[in-house]
């Protein structure tokens, strides 16, 4: 079997950009031994102590010529990993191939804070881009892309990006009373649907109704005096629906109601 070396310097973005002739002393590797041969594999070790040095392109061959191999140390990674279009339930990701040629590059992605699954993804090596799908509203992701080679993997590109959130703001009670109580939001522009519910932390008891786009405030009736209850809002955008928004709150005993009518102005 016979071992060939190549190896292949890195030139600036300015010494390509300027189009002048850069010339280049290629150093051999030295100390090139094998060892640990087996009837299937063997062991090939070298020295270059040459900090220009960017990779090495090693192939190799039986005498006979039957049987030829090439592949580049290390395995590139892609480079400039970055995410783009941002939305509820996804976004893209986008990356510069390597200067070797691949068979195609997997994406691994999951939540970081929140529990999930590992999801994964391949796409070939003409692919330099990919839209994440079906991701949970207001969550990091961590995402890893490796270019694949018959050779095996690279080390991976990481980047982290968060969905935005779909769900309401500055959720608020007010005209709190002793069998009843309100609520009040600040509406999302891309909402469709919101799904309001209210239930009591001591019994379970439980209301829930459906509001329009537009909607910015419902109110509950038949409650219990003195009770505490929990009140959510789920948004929804055509099919997807957003992580519930609360806030707890009592009902006013009937001696004793106290009233957020100053809260309701302001909001209003």
């Amino acid at each position: 079997m016979s071992v060939e070396f190549a190896v292949l310097f890195h030139l600036s973005p300015s010494d390509r950009n300027r189009g002048e002739r850069v010339e280049v002393a290629r150093h051999a590797a030295r100390n090139l031994q094998l060892s640990d041969e087996t009837t299937q594999s063997l062991e090939a070790s070298w020295e270059l102590e040459d900090p220009l040095v960017k990779s090495y392109r090693v192939s190799y061959a039986d005498l006979r010529g039957d049987h030829e191999e090439e592949f580049v140390m290390p395995l590139l990674s892609p480079g400039n990993l970055r995410v783009s279009e941002e939305w509820y339930n996804r976004f893209r990701v986008t990356w510069d191939p390597p200067q070797s040629p691949t068979t195609g590059y997997r994406i691994v992605y999951q939540p970081i804070y929140v529990p999930g699954p590992v999801l994964e993804t391949v796409v070939g090596e003409d692919v330099n881009s990919k839209m994440l799908l079906n991701l949970l509203s207001g969550t990091e992701y961590s995402v890893q892309v490796t270019a694949s080679y018959p050779t095996g993997q690279s080390e991976p590109l990481l980047v982290n990006s968060k969905t935005l959130f779909l769900g309401v703001s500055g959720l608020s009670t007010y005209q709190i009373r002793p069998i009843s109580l309100c609520v009040q939001w600040q509406p999302l522009l891309q909402a469709t649907l919101y799904r309001v519910s209210i239930q009591s932390t001591l019994n379970g008891q439980r209301q829930e109704v459906s509001l329009g786009a537009g909607s910015s405030r419902q109110c509950f009736y038949d409650l219990t005096p003195g009770s505490q209850y929990q009140i959510s809002v789920h948004t929804q955008m055509q099919e997807m629906e957003g992580p519930a928004v609360s806030i707890t709150d009592m009902t006013c005993p009937e001696l004793n109601c106290r009233r957020k009518e100053e809260d309701y102005k302001s909001f209003s």
